[in-house]
């Protein structure tokens, strides 16, 4: 299948859906937003959860939050090790070695060894992504919102 039309599929199709069903535009942006951004958290494994408490707690929509979260998922392995390096810088600490193959198979085998292996940097890492997060979501609010606005209306109305 060609990219265009599993683009269409995975992410253009639901949001229309979504603004079919009523909800503004404004919701849905912040919603994206939030979900792009929460999706390159530096652990994986926990987007979701994540994203589900806050989409609950922000009373955004969990189903767009959830698209954007797992559109983003390869973005999210590639940061994964800038985040960390970001963080070691903040904090001055020691670099750790490690490609991230090599650090989804332990964690994979042995949660506990990654973290005992990788915890500070990766807390660190948490950290860097934290400094970048809510600038992002700023400015992904404002891009998803103008595109979601601009959306031929025939497209979404009931």
């Amino acid at each position: 299948m060609l990219v265009s039309n599993k683009f269409q599929e995975k992410i253009s199709d639901p949001i229309l859906a979504l603004l079919k069903q009523g909800l503004s535009p404004k919701s849905i942006a912040s919603s994206l937003a939030f979900g792009a951004v929460i999706g390159l958290f530096p652990i994986l494994g926990t987007t979701t959860a994540i994203c589900i408490f806050v989409a609950a707690a922000f009373r955004l929509n969990q189903i767009a939050i959830q698209i954007a979260n797992y559109a983003v998922y390869p973005l999210q392995i590639i940061l994964l090790i800038p985040f960390i390096r970001l963080g070691e810088y903040i904090f001055q600490i020691k670099t750790v070695t490690g490609n991230p193959q090599e650090i989804i198979s332990l964690a994979r085998m042995d949660i506990f060894l990654v973290l005992k292996t990788y915890g500070i940097s990766l807390i660190s890492g948490c950290f860097a992504w934290f400094i970048c997060a809510v600038p992002c979501i700023l400015c992904l609010k404002f891009i998803f919102h103008y595109v979601i606005k601009n959306i031929p209306s025939h497209l979404f109305v009931k």
